[in-house]
C-alpha cells in the first residue's frame, strides 16, 4: 500500500430532508420516509494542485436547491493528521485555456503559411487554402491546519476542526467502522450500512478522515447562491459557479492520487467524474477506466481569485497555466481501483506544448528541415551526381530569404567542375560559363518544397 497519501474521494453524502442534491465527490445519500437512501448525482468535480511533494485537492460543493436542515460527507485521507491541512474555501478554479493539440496545429499551420510564402508565386492560393480548411481544423477549442487540540471521543480522535460559510470540517481517524458509525450519531448524523462497509476498507488501511457538515443551513444558502453568468460565458465547458463552496485538504505525497473505487457503490449508473489537474500530467489507467477522456490544454494567463491564493500557493496570477482535465464516466462498478497520477506528461503532449510555446523556433526548425530536404530531393534529380547531397543540404538553407534570395544564390552555385585550363582560356577572354539546369533545379526546389511542408503537417496532425 502507498501510505501517507491524500485520498481525494468523498466515499458518501449524507442529506437529510432535501429534495435536490448537493454536488460533491463519492457516494451520495438522502433522508426520505424514514430511510437513508443513495441519491442520483450528476456529477463528480475536483481540482489539483501538485508542487514540490505537496497535493492540494478541493472537493467541489455546488448547491442548485438545498431545502433540507443537515448534509454531510467524509474524505478516507491515507496520510498521518498530524501532515495533513484541511479548510473550506469558495470558488473553484474557472479555467478557459486552449487544447495543447489545436494551439500546436495551429503552429504548424502557421509555420507552413510561412512557407507558402516564401516562395511567392503560390503566395494568393496559399492564403485562401490556409485561412480556410486547415485554420477551420486547427483553430483552438476553450475549456476547467493542525492545531484544534485533538480530543478522543469514543475511540475517535479529532485533530483539526474548522467552521467557514456555515460548513464545519474536522479531521479525525477512527479505530474502526463502528467507532466512526457512532461519532456520527453523536452529531444527530446517521451512517448507512453501505456507507460503514467502505469505511471500514480505509480504516484497516489507517486511514484518517475529513468529515464534513452542514452546520449553518442559512449561511450556507446564502453563500453558495447561485450566480448569474453573463452572455459571454456561455458555451464554455464546464463553467462553475464563482460561489461554490469546497473542502480543500493539502497533504504531501511521492505521486497524486484519486480514489475512484469507492464510487462502484452506484453500480451500473454511470456518474461523470472530472478532475482537473494543473499541469499536465500522465494518470495511469486501468483496463475498466482506458475509455477516460485525458484532455491538455494552455491557459496564456489566468488571475486567481483571492479565495483561490492557496490552492496556487500564494500566487496572485499565472501565466501560461497548463492544466489536465480527466473524465471518467466507465459505470461505477467498474472502478475497481482507484486513479494514481503521474506528474509527467506524456511525450506527446511535452512535444506539443513545446511546439506551442514557441512556436517561432519551432517554426525555423520546420522551415530549415523542409528547405534541407526539398533542395536535395531537386539537386539529385536535376544534377545527378554533380553535387553532394550535403551540398545540396545546405544550399536549401538559402530559401530563408525566400525564393527570389535561393534564386539569386543558385545563380552563383558551382555545379560542375570544369577543366582548369579550359576555365582560365574562358575567364580570360571574359566568358561566363551558365548551368542550364539552375532553372529547372529552382523550379523543382520551390514545388518540392512546398509540397514536402504540407506533407509534414498532414503526418504532425496523423500522429500528434
Amino acid at each position: 500500500m502507498k501510505s501517507k497519501i491524500f485520498s481525494t474521494f468523498i466515499l458518501f453524502l449524507l442529506c437529510a430532508i432535501f429534495v435536490q442534491p448537493v454536488l460533491a465527490d463519492g457516494g451520495m445519500w438522502y433522508y426520505e420516509h424514514n430511510n437513508w437512501q443513495l441519491a442520483k448525482e450528476n456529477q463528480q468535480l475536483a481540482a489539483i494542485n501538485y508542487e514540490n511533494g505537496f497535493e492540494k485537492m478541493i472537493i467541489a460543493i455546488d448547491v442548485q436547491e438545498l431545502k433540507g436542515e443537515r448534509a454531510a460527507w467524509l474524505f478516507p485521507v491515507p496520510a498521518e493528521p498530524q501532515k495533513v491541512a484541511i479548510d473550506v474555501i469558495k470558488g473553484f478554479p474557472q479555467l478557459y485555456g486552449e487544447d495543447i493539440k489545436s494551439k500546436a496545429d495551429s503552429a504548424i499551420s502557421s509555420a507552413f503559411l510561412v512557407s507558402v510564402m516564401s516562395q511567392v508565386w503560390p503566395f494568393p492560393v496559399g492564403i485562401l487554402f490556409l485561412t480556410g480548411a486547415f485554420r477551420a481544423a486547427s483553430g483552438g477549442v476553450p475549456m476547467g491546519a493542525a492545531g484544534y487540540g485533538g480530543y478522543y471521543q469514543d475511540e475517535v480522535i479529532v485533530y483539526e476542526h474548522v467552521e467557514k460559510h456555515g460548513i464545519t470540517t474536522e479531521l479525525v481517524t477512527a479505530k474502526d467502522g463502528h467507532s466512526l458509525r457512532r461519532y456520527y450519531e453523536a452529531k444527530a448524523l446517521n451512517m448507512p450500512t453501505e456507507a460503514e462497509t467502505i469505511v471500514s476498507e480505509y480504516v484497516n488501511k489507517d486511514y484518517s478522515f475529513v468529515v464534513s457538515w452542514i452546520s449553518n443551513v442559512t449561511q450556507f444558502k446564502q453563500e453558495a447562491q447561485q450566480y448569474q453568468y453573463p452572455d459571454y460565458y456561455y458555451g464554455y465547458p464546464y463553467r462553475q459557479n464563482p460561489n461554490t463552496l469546497g473542502v480543500s485538504v493539502t497533504f504531501p505525497t511521492d505521486k497524486m492520487y484519486f480514489p475512484l473505487k469507492p464510487t462502484s457503490v452506484y453500480g451500473s449508473e454511470q456518474i461523470p467524474i472530472l478532475l482537473t489537474v494543473m499541469g499536465h500530467v500522465t494518470p495511469e489507467l486501468y483496463p475498466e477506466i482506458q475509455q477516460a477522456k485525458v484532455n491538455y490544454y494552455s491557459q496564456s494567463y489566468y488571475s486567481v481569485p483571492a479565495d483561490l491564493e492557496y490552492f496556487f500557493n500564494d500566487r496572485t496570477s499565472v501565466g501560461n497555466l497548463a492544466y489536465t482535465t480527466i473524465k471518467v464516466t466507465t459505470p461505477s462498478k467498474y472502478l475497481k481501483d482507484d486513479l494514481w497520477i503521474d506528474n509527467v506528461a506524456p511525450a506527446h503532449v511535452a512535444l506539443s506544448s513545446g511546439v506551442a510555446n514557441n512556436p517561432w523556433v519551432f517554426g525555423a526548425i520546420y522551415f530549415a528541415i523542409n528547405s534541407f530536404l526539398a533542395s536535395i530531393l531537386a539537386g539529385m534529380l536535376v544534377f545527378r551526381n554533380d553535387v553532394t547531397w550535403k551540398k545540396l543540404g545546405l544550399w536549401g538553407l538559402w530559401n530563408f530569404l525566400t525564393l527570389i534570395g535561393f534564386s539569386i544564390a543558385t545563380i552563383f552555385m558551382k555545379t560542375k567542375e570544369v577543366d582548369p585550363k579550359l576555365a582560365k582560356r574562358l575567364k580570360d577572354q571574359s566568358v561566363s560559363v551558365w548551368d542550364a539546369r539552375k532553372i529547372p533545379y529552382i523550379i523543382v526546389f520551390s514545388i518540392g518544397f512546398l509540397v514536402i511542408s504540407l506533407f509534414m503537417m498532414l503526418v504532425w496532425q496523423a500522429i500528434f
